[in-house]
Formats: structure tokens, sequence, C-alpha cells
């Protein structure tokens, strides 16, 4: 008899999860169509320090879709130099390139820093860096409408 528990349906959900989120996001990357927001926050429960990233996107129909990318317990120090490591972590596993992927963040210090150690583009509110987006689109003649992906 097979057994199969909770905890190895949660891993193989995840596994399915991130792999449809990065064929969904595979075009989109290549095409330059991407922003990022990364946030870094504290829970007021726990005080808890977690850092986060959402990713928006135009797909091949032009609709501009965001959904949650990583979300992940922060444990280090909040120096710039943490918050770049397992930002450039993030950009590996989903093959963002460096340089070109606006990243919206707040203007906190440790953030600023991590984002300027190798000169990300950088914008200090979402409007400007959906923005960004919407013009690279409109510089391609293409439509746009806002949808939502929930993750």
């Amino acid at each position: 008899m097979l057994m199969v528990n909770e905890k190895i349906l949660g891993i193989n959900c995840i596994h399915d999860h991130l792999k449809h989120l990065r064929s969904l996001l595979e075009e989109p990357i290549k095409q330059h169509c991407v922003s990022v927001t990364a946030d870094l926050w504290i829970d007021d429960l726990w005080k808890r320090t977690y850092l986060d990233f959402t990713i928006f996107f135009a797909n091949n129909i032009s609709e501009l879709n965001h959904t949650l990318l990583q979300y992940t317990h922060f444990e280090e120090e909040k120096s710039g130099i943490n918050i770049w490591y397992e930002t450039e972590e993030i950009f590996k596993s989903f093959n963002l390139s460096f340089g070109d992927t606006p990243v919206n963040t707040y203007q906190g210090s440790n953030m600023v820093k991590a984002l300027s150690l190798t000169g990300e583009v950088r914008y200090s509110s979402l409007y400007q860096s959906d923005n960004a987006l919407l013009a690279l689109l409109r510089q391609r003649d293409e439509q746009h409408r806002l949808v939502r992906i929930d993750p």
C-alpha cells in the first residue's frame, strides 16, 4: 500500500506551481517585458523580517499581469550586500536579466544600497515601474490591459 503524506503533496504542488510560473514568464522575460517590486518588511506580531518579490509582465496578447514571485523569511542581517545576495538568487532562479529589469522598491537605505551595488534600474514607486513597462509596450505599438493573476 502506497502512503503519500501531506508534506510530499505540498512540495509537489509548489514545484508544479513554480514550473507553471516559469513557463508563463519565459517569453515576457525574453522580450524584456517585466518589472519587479521588492519589499523588505517586518511582521508586527512575531517581529520577523520578510523579503518579497512581485513580478509585473506583459504576455503575448499585451495584457499586463502580476503575481507573487517569491516570499522569504529573511533571517540575515539587513545589510545591502545580504539583500543583494537574496535578490541575485531570485533573479537567477527565474532567469531575470541584471541591469535591465526595472525594480520598484521603497526608499529604505538597505534596499537602495542593495540595488545600487550593481546599478539595477530602481524606481521609487509602483507607478513609475508600471509606467516603464507600459511605455515599452507603447513603443511597440501594442495595446495593453490590466489583468490580475493570483499566486
